[in-house]
């Protein structure tokens, strides 16, 4: 006896359940690479460890203020969250070489060895939860959230 194939969800039932999925998503990731720091011993926050990334791959040393809009976020929660970082000795607010008047976002080189150790905790959380993932599955979902975060980044987070 064959059995019967379910009927493809339509577009729009779809779309309504991505919310829900997203959010399982980041709260179980968060979850994971939270509690991996702690086994690991690394003192941040998985938000301490986005705002690294951020500031270690930007094409160029960062404002406060430029920070604050790619996290699209108030420019006071990004200077309570560069603040912490900075008593932490892994950022230092330097003087713009392009401009004076302005303080970029320098990691220090604690900052730099304890992102370079976060990140390799993080990759190792992302291999192991992706070990159910045939790697053409896992190309697939790394091209289809990529082309959403470059149509979110595009739109300034908003409909387009």
């Amino acid at each position: 006896m064959s059995k019967k194939a379910e009927p493809r969800p339509s577009r729009r039932e779809t779309i309504a359940e991505l919310p829900r999925l997203i959010i399982t998503v980041v709260t179980a990731l968060t979850n994971h690479v939270r509690a991996a720091f702690e086994r690991a011993g690394i003192e941040l926050t998985p938000d301490q460890f986005s705002l690294m990334d951020i500031i270690m791959y930007a094409d160029k040393p960062l404002t406060l203020t430029e920070l604050a809009a790619i996290q699209e976020r108030d420019k006071s929660g990004a200077m309570r969250q560069v603040d912490l970082l900075e008593r932490q000795g892994l950022l230092e607010r330097t003087v713009s070489s392009e401009d004076r008047r302005k303080k970029v976002l320098t990691p220090t080189a604690k900052g730099r060895r304890l992102y370079a150790k976060s990140k390799a905790c993080v990759e190792a959380v992302m291999a192991e939860l992706c070990t159910e993932l045939s790697d053409e599955r896992l190309e697939q979902v790394v091209r289809g959230l990529a082309k959403f975060s470059s149509s979110q980044s595009s739109s300034g987070g908003e409909r387009q």
